[in-house]
């Protein structure tokens, strides 16, 4: 199975980026993330993980 969605957001492609990459502050501004716990203290990369917790769902990492 295959999803794709497609969403036009007008802001340059390096700064959605940025705040894409930025999980610990996903809970600022995303509702469907109640909190981040980062598990590795490094920039994110191969073999970084954070456990996040969503309203109704078990944490997950």
């Amino acid at each position: 199975m295959h999803l794709e969605q497609t969403v036009d957001i007008e802001a340059p492609v390096e700064r959605v980026w940025d705040v894409t990459v930025d999980i610990p502050q996903w809970p600022s501004w995303n509702p469907t993330v109640a909190s981040v716990e980062v598990l590795t203290p490094r920039p994110m990369g191969v073999g970084w993980s954070a456990r996040l917790k969503q309203p109704g769902n078990a944490p997950g990492t």
